[in-house]
C-alpha cells in the first residue's frame, strides 16, 4: 500500500516528465487514449455521483488524482468525508484551502496540496504564515500567473516545498516562464496544454 511519503515521490516522478496538471470535472475530457500519457489530475466541482463514476473508471487508466475538496458536493469536509474518500474512493490527495481540512486530512495520512490565494503582498505573507503551519505535500499558488512576481520569495520561505501555480494561466510561454523560474508543475483546463511536455 502506498504511504503518504511514496504517494509524493511518485507524483514528482510524474510532474517531471509531464509538469502540466489537467484540471477537469468532467469524466470525458480526460478518459481518452490522446492523454494516456498524462498520469496526473485535478478534479474540481464535482458531485459525489460524477467522482464515484471518475473513480471506478479510473480503475483501468490509473491516474494519480488530487481531489479539490472545496468544491465537491455531497461529501462533508471533515474527518468522516475524507476517510470515505480514502477508505472506499481510493483517493489518497486532496487540494484544500481549508486548515481545518489540512488538520483532518494530515490525520488519515492523506497526501495534501494547500491552496494559498495571492492578491497583495500581505495575502502573500498570510498564505506563507498559513503554509509553514500547514507543512503540505504541495502548495497550490493562486492565481498561478502571478508566481512569475512573487517567485523568489516564495522559494526563499517555503523550504523546498513542491509549488504548483494554478489559475489565469493561458500561454504556452507563461507555463515555460513559470516551470523555468522553479515551479514543480502548473495546472489548466486548457486543453491545448495538457501534452506540452509530452
Amino acid at each position: 500500500m502506498h504511504t503518504n511519503n511514496q504517494i509524493e515521490k511518485d507524483i514528482l516522478k510524474h510532474l517531471k516528465i509531464n509538469p502540466v496538471i489537467p484540471c477537469i470535472s468532467s469524466l470525458d475530457e480526460i478518459f481518452i487514449p490522446e492523454y494516456d500519457k498524462i498520469k496526473v489530475i485535478l478534479l474540481y466541482d464535482l458531485n459525489i455521483f460524477d467522482l464515484l463514476t471518475i473513480v471506478k473508471k479510473n480503475t483501468n487508466y490509473k491516474k494519480y488524482i488530487i481531489l479539490n475538496t472545496d468544491t465537491i458536493k455531497g461529501i462533508a469536509s471533515d474527518e468522516y468525508g475524507l476517510t470515505f474518500l480514502k477508505k472506499y474512493l481510493k483517493i489518497n490527495i486532496i487540494a484544500t484551502s481549508s486548515p481545518k481540512i489540512i488538520n483532518c486530512a494530515k490525520k488519515i495520512d492523506l497526501t495534501v496540496v494547500q491552496t494559498i490565494f495571492v492578491f497583495d503582498t500581505k495575502s502573500l505573507q498570510k498564505g506563507i504564515n498559513l503554509i509553514k503551519t500547514g507543512k503540505p505535500n504541495f502548495t497550490d499558488i493562486r492565481p498561478g500567473i502571478l508566481y512569475l512576481k512573487t517567485f523568489s520569495f516564495l522559494k526563499k520561505n517555503l523550504n523546498n516545498i513542491p509549488i504548483i501555480c494554478s489559475g489565469l494561466i493561458k500561454k504556452k510561454s507563461e507555463v515555460q516562464s513559470i516551470l523555468e523560474n522553479g515551479a514543480t508543475a502548473v495546472t489548466t483546463s486548457n486543453k491545448d496544454l495538457w501534452n506540452l511536455y509530452l
